[in-house]
C-alpha cells in the first residue's frame, strides 16, 4: 500500500502562521496587562515570566527588573527562604498548601516594606511542564480600615465603660474607704501595742493578730482596685480561654455595693459541664455588667421582691449566659429597636448601652437576643460559641 505524501507547507502558509502566533500573544499581553490585579506568571523553577502593570505598580518592580528572577524576592521571611523546598515539594507529592486555595499573606515591596495581600494560585501545563499563574490584590487598604474601624469599637467599649463607672463612682469610693480606714485602725493599734509591749506572750499574740487583719484589709482594697483598673482599661481585643462563671462571680463582686444599695437579690444559675470559650474576658464582663444594671434599673419601681437571676447553660455549640429580670418587660413599640444605636427610654442615656453589647457579642462569633418573660419581666441572652480550643 503506498504511503500518501503530505504536502509541505508553503513559506506563505508558515509566515501566516507565526503572524497569527505573535498576533494571539500580543492579544494574550494586552490582556494580561487590562487585569485590575496583580498576575505573576512563574516558571517550574519559580523565576517570573510575566509580570503585568498591577505587578509593576503593587510591588515597585519593573518587568525588566522582575523577568527571570526567583519569585521569592516578592516574599518576607520565613516564605522568602522556604519557597524553593515548598514548589519542589509539591511537584515531587502534589501537596498543595497555597496551589488551588487562595489565602492571605504578607508580600514585599521593592523598598522593603511589607504589605497584605490576597493570593490565588493556578496551575497550567504547557508542553508536559508546569506553569504557575499567580493573581494578586493588595488589601493595605481594606485591612486598615478593618484595623481602624476595631480601634473606633475599642474606644467605644471603653467609653461606655467609664460611663458605667462614673455611675458607680459614689459606691466604689465607699467599698474602698471601708478596708482604708480598718487598715488605718488595726495600724494605730498595732502601734499603741508595740508601745506598751513587754515581754508577755498575750501581747505579742494581739499584735500578730492585728498584722493579720491589716494585711487582709489591705488585699481587698487593692482587689476594688484591681477590678477597677481591670474593667476600665481600654482592651485590645485578647481572647483567652475563660470560665464564664468566674467571669461572672467577679463582676458581681464588682458591682456589690450597687446591688446591696439597689435591694436586689441576684441568684446565680449553673449546669454541669459548662466548658471554657475563647473570649476577650473585660469585653464579655462589661456585656454582663451592663445588662445587670439594666435590670436593676428596670425593677427600680418595684417595691419588694426584686430578683435578677444569671443562667449558665450549653446549648448545642453555644454557651448561653441568661441574664433575667422580675421588671415590667420591654413594651412592645420599643422591642424592634433596642439595639439601634442612640435609642434608649433613659433619660440620661446615650443608647449606645446594647447597640455596643450586641456589637460585642458578634465580634466574638455570637450574638445578643432579648425576649419578655411568660411571668413578667425580660431576659437577655448572650450566645458565645464553643470552639475547638474550648475545654
Amino acid at each position: 500500500m503506498l504511503k500518501k505524501k503530505m504536502k509541505p507547507v508553503s513559506n506563505s502558509a508558515s509566515e501566516n502562521l507565526e503572524q497569527r502566533l505573535r498576533y494571539s500573544e500580543a492579544e494574550f499581553d494586552a490582556l494580561f496587562d487590562a487585569a485590575v490585579d496583580a498576575v505573576i506568571e512563574i516558571n517550574d523553577r519559580g523565576h517570573i515570566q510575566r509580570f503585568n502593570q498591577a505587578a509593576e505598580r503593587i510591588f515597585g518592580y519593573s518587568e525588566a527588573e522582575a523577568f527571570d528572577q526567583n519569585v521569592h524576592i516578592l516574599m518576607p521571611e520565613p516564605y522568602h527562604s522556604e519557597h524553593d523546598d515548598y514548589l519542589k515539594r509539591y511537584q515531587k507529592t502534589g501537596e498543595a498548601k497555597i496551589i488551588g486555595i487562595g489565602r492571605e499573606v504578607r508580600a514585599r515591596h521593592k523598598d522593603g516594606h511589607i504589605f497584605p495581600i490576597e493570593l490565588s494560585v493556578g496551575e497550567v501545563k504547557i508542553s508536559g511542564n508546569p506553569v504557575y499563574l499567580g493573581i494578586i490584590k493588595d488589601i493595605s487598604a481594606r485591612k486598615k480600615s478593618e484595623s481602624d474601624a476595631q480601634e473606633t469599637r475599642d474606644r467605644l467599649a471603653s467609653m461606655a465603660r467609664v460611663g458605667v463607672l462614673g455611675e458607680m463612682a459614689t459606691g466604689l469610693a465607699h467599698e474602698i474607704n471601708q478596708p482604708l480606714t480598718a487598715i488605718a485602725s488595726y495600724a494605730r493599734a498595732s502601734r499603741r501595742l508595740v508601745e506598751n509591749m513587754d515581754a508577755r506572750s498575750d501581747d505579742a499574740e494581739n499584735l500578730e493578730d492585728t498584722l493579720e487583719k491589716i494585711a487582709v484589709q489591705a488585699e481587698r482594697a487593692g482587689e476594688i482596685i484591681r477590678r477597677l483598673r481591670g474593667l476600665i482599661k481600654q482592651g485590645e481585643g485578647e481572647h483567652e480561654l475563660a470560665d464564664v462563671v468566674l467571669l461572672i462571680k467577679d463582676i458581681l463582686k464588682l458591682a456589690e455595693v450597687d446591688i446591696r444599695e439597689s435591694g436586689v437579690e441576684i441568684e446565680l444559675e449553673e449546669t454541669a459541664g459548662i466548658p471554657k470559650v475563647m473570649v476577650d474576658p473585660i469585653q464579655i464582663q462589661q456585656v454582663l455588667l451592663n445588662l445587670i444594671r439594666n435590670a436593676m434599673e428596670a425593677m427600680s419601681e418595684i417595691d419588694r421582691g426584686k430578683k435578677i437571676t444569671i443562667s449558665v447553660r450549653k446549648r448545642r455549640v453555644f454557651v448561653e449566659i441568661v441574664v433575667a429580670d422580675v421588671g415590667p418587660g420591654i413594651p412592645d413599640n420599643e422591642f424592634g429597636k433596642l439595639f439601634e444605636p442612640f435609642f434608649t427610654t433613659k433619660q440620661a442615656g446615650l443608647g449606645m448601652g446594647l447597640a455596643l453589647c450586641r456589637t460585642i457579642m458578634k465580634t466574638h462569633g455570637g450574638g445578643l437576643t432579648c425576649l419578655n418573660n411568660r411571668m413578667g419581666g425580660a431576659s437577655f441572652t448572650m450566645h458565645i460559641p464553643v470552639t475547638d480550643k474550648s475545654s
